[in-house]
């Protein structure tokens, strides 16, 4: 199948408004090889800026470096004085479609020209008539008409003009590459955010649904399932149909992940959210249980729950009919054994985790002698070129699969100079405001910062807007041990605590490092794995050199 830009060809809105073009659309996409990619519903305006547009409904790019516009027309033309007139509206309004169609050429070959001056572009025509039936000559200025008498064979056509040897193309003809990226970049083919981020997340649910039926099926005892599945998988939804189903069969169990804002988040969707802890809050339930202090407030608190649980943990061995631990990789390994010795013998556990996400060094656990090991190396949930990037970066010792639909944006990449100050902020803002440009909404936009809470410099400023809009990020927390957030839209929050969740686009900011160490790696992949579409990098220039290089 041929790949589509924009991808956002399955808006219901769109699918019924341009209902012709959609079924040409999906004819183009079934009948031409993935080696195609189609770009498609894009206005072309005149380079000049003023107010004449011409429409190109498709624009087929082949491997070899040349381009096939497509003018699709759902009415009767008149070809009169070597002219084909088209008449639209209740007014009949005539328009000289032969003149549009040189126009359309003309800009678009001026704006490739605008940025790639020693270079042309070879565009050949079609000019595709699917309601009509056209016997009249061919004007001059039309490539090729395409009727409803051999519709059926468009793509066929399209791959006779484009894969045909010709001696007569310019020695100075554009790659391939070179026209991807102008197309996707200088005329910003942008499909609407809004309907596509509602999309991106029915269309992941959908898929990433496979986990957790599969996992239901599974009979074997002592039940214990080790699962190793990449970001996107469909890990947290198969802890929510677990605790779902647990519940329907009134069995007492336990959620737990190392990630406070995790589990506030599963706690939001599951029946019985009084089950969810992170492994502190279940240590610190215990230290209450056993009425032994805890200053949450000083530095050494978490050690003290850890010593605490180590210690008394063993009290509630055998207390549960179920337990499910996400995000695994962020425990250490001596906490397992304690853990799984709460459940009850002939009891559940599920154990979930993704060792491309250690971001804990010391935390890996090899031995899993005695339980069923799943893998599952398909991300559902980010773009193709987001799993693409994460490839070709060589993030994880295995590669991973893209199991989306949706193709995506390009990663940007936006260098700041550490020594100048303020320009982290700025470069930041920069990129907001970008996303803000292109129909990103401010509450679906992260701020990620590469670096801890006490380091980065972002979220340690002052500054509480940016692109003019309220900044959300965490304050403090309230003598309940509730988080405090400040009332804002974009939120900012470090890559360890925004773990486990996602949003629409991200940018991942205070990325600085001078080597490719595994936790760099393994951090650069948590984050990039939390965009459902688009992703930007803003980064030091020594980090900027590592990434182009290895891209290179």
């Amino acid at each position: 199948m041929a790949r589509l830009y924009p991808d956002d060809y399955l808006d219901t809105y769109s699918t019924e408004i341009y209902s012709s073009e959609f079924e040409t659309l999906e004819k183009l996409k079934a009948g031409l090889s993935d080696q195609y990619e189609i770009f498609h519903g894009v206005h072309w305006s005149n380079f000049k800026g003023k107010a004449i547009y011409g429409e190109i409904d498709f624009l087929i790019l082949h491997p070899n470096g040349r381009l096939l516009a497509i003018e699709q027309k759902n009415i009767e033309l008149e070809f009169r004085q070597g002219d084909l007139i088209a008449r639209y509206g209740t007014t009949q309004q005539e328009k000289v479609v032969t003149s549009q169609i040189v126009r359309n050429i003309s800009n678009l070959r001026t704006k490739f020209s605008d940025t790639h001056p020693h270079l042309a572009l070879q565009i050949d025509h079609i000019l595709y008539l699917p309601t009509s039936n056209y016997s009249a000559a061919v004007p001059v200025n039309v490539g090729r008409i395409v009727d409803s008498s051999n519709s059926n064979n468009l793509p066929e056509i399209i791959r006779e003009i484009l894969e045909s040897y010709t001696d007569s193309l310019p020695k100075n003809l554009a790659l391939h590459e070179d026209i991807h990226r102008f197309l996707i970049s200088q005329l910003k083919l942008t499909p609407n955010v809004g309907v596509l981020s509602q999309q991106v997340k029915e269309v992941s649910f959908n898929l990433s649904r496979g986990l957790s039926d599969w996992v239901h099926r599974l009979e074997f005892s002592p039940f214990r399932l080790h699962i190793q599945g990449t970001a996107g998988s469909g890990k947290t939804q198969l802890a929510l149909k677990e605790l779902s189903l647990a519940n329907e069969k009134n069995l007492y169990g336990l959620y737990l992940c190392f990630n406070r804002p995790l589990v506030d988040s599963i706690k939001k969707f599951v029946p019985n959210p009084q089950i969810c802890f992170t492994f502190h809050e279940l240590a610190k339930n215990i230290a209450d249980l056993l009425n032994l202090p805890v200053n949450l407030l000083s530095t050494q608190a978490f050690l003290e729950l850890e010593m605490i649980f180590a210690k008394h943990a063993g009290q509630l061995a055998n207390q549960f009919d179920y337990l499910v631990v996400d995000e695994g990789q962020d425990f250490k390994v001596e906490w397992r054994d304690s853990i799984c010795q709460m459940v009850k013998p002939g009891g559940r556990i599920i154990w979930m985790e993704d060792v491309g996400q250690t971001i804990y060094p010391d935390r890996l656990m090899n031995d899993w002698g005695g339980w069923v090991n799943f893998k599952l190396p398909i991300n559902f949930r980010s773009p193709k070129l987001i799993v693409d990037l994460i490839n070709e970066l060589q993030l994880t010792s295995e590669e991973i699969v893209s199991g989306s639909p949706m193709i995506g944006e390009l990663t940007g990449l936006r260098t700041y100079q550490k020594l100048e100050k303020g320009a982290l902020f700025k470069a930041t803002q920069i990129e907001v405001q970008n996303l803000l440009n292109n129909g990103y909404d401010a509450a679906n936009i992260a701020i990620v910062t590469f670096c801890g809470a006490n380091r980065s410099e972002i979220l340690n400023s002052n500054q509480m807007h940016i692109a003019n809009k309220p900044i959300k990020k965490l304050i403090g927390y309230s003598p309940e041990n509730q988080p405090i957030w400040s009332n804002g839209d974009v939120l900012v929050d470090t890559i360890y605590r925004f773990k486990g969740l996602s949003a629409d686009a991200v940018i991942i900011t205070e990325v600085d490092f001078t080597s490719w160490s595994t936790h760099e790696k393994n951090k650069l992949f948590v984050a990039l794995t939390r965009a459902r579409l688009k992703v930007v990098i803003v980064a030091s220039e020594e980090a900027t050199n590592l990434i182009e290089e290895q891209l290179n």
